[in-house]
């Protein structure tokens, strides 16, 4: 596979609510279920079962209903992805207000704008590389991944 085509399949929104699915929902859940001290020790939130409990059932709660959304409509990954990317700034502007009060408590960061902000702007850069595509495409040129405009061969 060329390095276009995985960066195509990398940015797509298919890949990407996966990725949140996966790597944020379910993460978070199985996280907060199974290292609940660990969690609580390293921010300022204290350890709160019950809470961290319901917040794990959330996220699987989500995740099932993203998974039997997208079972039954097909085309939907990128309306499911926008508002991936409005949970996924919302709860990451929350750990980044809290890293800020206390930045010794580095679970914020790791958490805030690692994870939380890399759903949203890999889907940026994928929308706007595909933007460029689709535009080459109206001029009759292609893009290359330096971006270099090369005129289609027949």
């Amino acid at each position: 596979m060329s390095i276009a085509k995985w960066w195509d399949r990398l940015l797509s929104p298919r890949f990407l609510v996966n990725f949140c699915l996966f790597a944020m929902f379910f993460g978070g859940a199985l996280m907060q279920i199974f290292i609940q001290p660990f969690l609580a020790s390293t921010t300022g939130w204290g350890l709160a079962p019950g809470w961290q409990r319901e917040i794990s059932f959330y996220n699987v709660g989500i995740c099932s209903v993203i998974l039997f959304v997208r079972h039954r409509y097909k085309d939907l990954d990128d309306d499911i992805m926008k508002g991936l990317c409005v949970l996924g700034l919302l709860i990451g502007t929350n750990h980044v207000i809290a890293g800020i009060q206390d930045p010794a408590e580095w679970i914020h960061w790791v958490t805030g704008v690692g994870i939380n902000y890399l759903a949203p702007a890999l889907y940026l850069v994928g929308k706007i590389l595909r933007w460029r595509a689709s535009k080459a495409e109206l001029q009759g040129t292609r893009i290359e991944l330096n971006f270099q405009r090369l005129p289609i061969s027949k």
